[in-house]
C-alpha cells in the first residue's frame, strides 16, 4: 500500500479508508472491496498477517460496524454485510460466493417493506441512478460502449444503493482454521467453532459446535471430525512471513 493508501496494482481508483488497517504482509488485490464501505468506527476493520482477500469480495459496512480479519485468512468473492460485528479468526478459507451478514437489513414482515422499496426507487430517480421512462439495458449498454476509463469515472460518481431500516444487528463469530464452501450463507447471531468445515450452498442459522463438519439448509451436523483430525488442527501452524 502506497502512503496515500493506494494500491500500485489496483484497477480500481480508490483508497483503502483511513479506519482500516492492512497488515504490510496481507495481500488486498483491490480498493472495489470497499466501494460500500461505510463505517466511521476508528479502528473499523483489521486485516491480519499473510491474509488474502481476492476480486469480489465486498465489505459492506454499516455506519458503526466493526469487523476483524485474523492471519493468513483467505477469501475469495465473498460479501461481508454488517451492521454490528463480523469476527473471523486465523487460517480460515472463506469460498466464493459466500455471504456472512450480521443483519437483514430489511424488516421481515411485507407491510414494512413495502414503503422502504418505494421510497428507494424515489431516490434512485431523485439521484439519476434510474431515469423515468428509460428502460435500464440501453443505459448499461451506453456505459459500456465509453471505454473502461470512463466507465471506471462514472462507477466512482454514482452513490452505491442501499435500503436503509431500523433492524437489529446480531454479532458474527467464527473461529480458527474454519472452512465455509462456496455458495454458502452464515446468518445474523452465528457463531462457528474452531475448526468446522462447513459445506458448499448450506445456510447457517445457528452455532456450529468445533471440529464438525455441517451441511444443508439449514446447517446440520454430518460428522465430528476424528481424533487426528482434530489434533492435526489444533496444532497447525505456518511459519512466519519474512519481510522481502
Amino acid at each position: 500500500m502506497t502512503p496515500d493508501r493506494k494500491l500500485e496494482w489496483d484497477w480500481f481508483p480508490g483508497r483503502v479508508p483511513e479506519n482500516v488497517t492492512l497488515d504490510d504482509t496481507a495481500y488486498l488485490e483491490t480498493t472495489y472491496s470497499f466501494e460500500l464501505f461505510r463505517s466511521r468506527e476508528p479502528n473499523a476493520m483489521r486485516i491480519g498477517r499473510g491474509s488474502s482477500i481476492y476480486l469480489g469480495v465486498m465489505f459492506d459496512l454499516g455506519p458503526v460496524a466493526r469487523t476483524y480479519i485474523g492471519d493468513f485468512t483467505l477469501m475469495n468473492g465473498s460479501r461481508l454485510i454488517c451492521d454490528a460485528a463480523i469476527e473471523i479468526g486465523d487460517y480460515c478459507l472463506i469460498s466464493w460466493n459466500t455471504v456472512l451478514m450480521d443483519t437483514y437489513r430489511v424488516p421481515a414482515e411485507p407491510a414494512a417493506r413495502r414503503p422502504l422499496l418505494e421510497r428507494f426507487a424515489d431516490s434512485r430517480i431523485a439521484r439519476g441512478d434510474v431515469e423515468p421512462g428509460r428502460d435500464a439495458l440501453p443505459r448499461v449498454q451506453a456505459d459500456r460502449q465509453v471505454g473502461p476509463t470512463k466507465f471506471r469515472e462514472r462507477a466512482i460518481q454514482r452513490t452505491p444503493r442501499g435500503i436503509q431500516a431500523d433492524v437489529p444487528a446480531r454479532p458474527i463469530r467464527i473461529g480458527n482454521n474454519v472452512w465455509i464452501g462456496f455458495d454458502s450463507c452464515v446468518l445474523p447471531g452465528s457463531r462457528i467453532g474452531d475448526g468446522a468445515i462447513v459445506g458448499a450452498r448450506s445456510v447457517v442459522a445457528e452455532d456450529v459446535p468445533p471440529y464438525t463438519v455441517v451441511a444443508g439448509n439449514p446447517a446440520r451436523v454430518i460428522r465430528q471430525l476424528e481424533a487426528g483430525e482434530r489434533q492435526a488442527a489444533a496444532e497447525l501452524t505456518i511459519q512466519s512471513i519474512q519481510p522481502k
